[in-house]
């Protein structure tokens, strides 16, 4: 280290730890030179932060220029460079069928072994729904009458099959008697009976009997089974499924927009006066809530 300083500063010359104070002192220059050559002439140690020490993650990226990078930079030599490549990749896809290029599956028009994703079921490729009449499309007289009469049985027990379910509700309410569970055997049950068929129980068969006196405008021999009671079945299920889906599920929010209603109207013996829409609502719920924890 002595050498060091001596090359520096000269062998008569003070180290700066002598004397620290002494601000007016100044290099010669040949002293700096002498120095600069001293640290070109040193190994120089290497760095913390060279990349060769650090992980392959924080090394620097030598990042090449890409093909769109290398154009000028205009759109449409941009685009024109997309079209290229896209074209290009088409060429190379090999159909595995045929073995042509520009497609890659048989599913594509252009295979010569094409398949259609969808199996064709009649040679008429037309889809559009031609509307014609039942006798241009059945020659036999007699079979389009089957289906005519058919029809029009199931459509009118269909009719008065719901007619008389509601009937039956409200006489069971009337005689004071609990609702029955909506299921498809009570439903076949209603409609069974709208034909004169089944074995329908005896509230069933009193209310029918009631039914016929109240609605005079009923004839039982309209509605008389014609031996299409697996149609009739169908119907059953079908209102049912009416039931269950616009009634029940419906019930509460009815049940409780009707009791809003009637407190609402002035004229209503349950009118409520001097109370806010949102007191009534809470009202007509409280009622609902009630009512159901009674009856359970």
């Amino acid at each position: 280290m002595s050498n060091i300083l001596t090359c520096c500063y000269g062998a008569d010359a003070k180290s700066p730890d002598e004397d620290d104070n002494d601000d007016d002192f100044q290099p010669m220059l040949s002293v700096i030179l002498s120095f600069l050559g001293l640290k070109l002439r040193l190994p120089c140690p290497p760095h913390p932060q060279n990349h060769q020490t650090l992980p392959l993650a924080q090394r620097p990226k030598n990042r090449k220029r890409s093909s769109l990078q290398v154009l000028s930079g205009t759109p449409s030599m941009l685009l024109e460079a997309k079209r290229k490549g896209k074209k290009a990749k088409e060429k190379r896809v090999i159909c595995a069928t045929c073995g042509q290029e520009g497609h890659s599956r048989a599913s594509s028009k252009q295979c010569e072994k094409h398949k259609a994703r969808r199996k064709t079921t009649c040679a008429l490729k037309r889809k559009s729904v031609i509307k014609t009449s039942l006798e241009n499309t059945c020659k036999d007289p007699d079979f389009v009458y089957s289906i005519r009469f058919a029809v029009k049985h199931v459509r009118d027990v269909s009719y008065a099959g719901p007619l008389f379910a509601n009937y039956y509700m409200l006489w069971l309410l009337k005689q004071g008697k609990g609702l029955p569970i909506i299921s498809h055997d009570l439903c076949y049950s209603m409609f069974a009976t709208i034909a004169g068929t089944g074995n329908p129980d005896e509230f069933l068969m009193a209310a029918f009997q009631q039914f016929k006196d109240d609605i005079q405008i009923f004839d039982p021999e309209n509605f008389a089974s014609r031996g299409y009671m697996t149609l009739i079945s169908d119907a059953a299920k079908q209102y049912e499924e009416a039931v269950q889906n616009h009634l029940m599920a419906n019930f509460e929010k009815k049940t409780i927009q009707y009791l809003f209603v009637r407190f609402f109207d002035a004229k209503d013996e349950y009118y409520l006066g001097k109370i806010t829409v949102a007191e009534r609502k809470a009202v007509a719920h409280y009622v609902y809530n009630q009512v159901v924890e009674i009856s359970t």
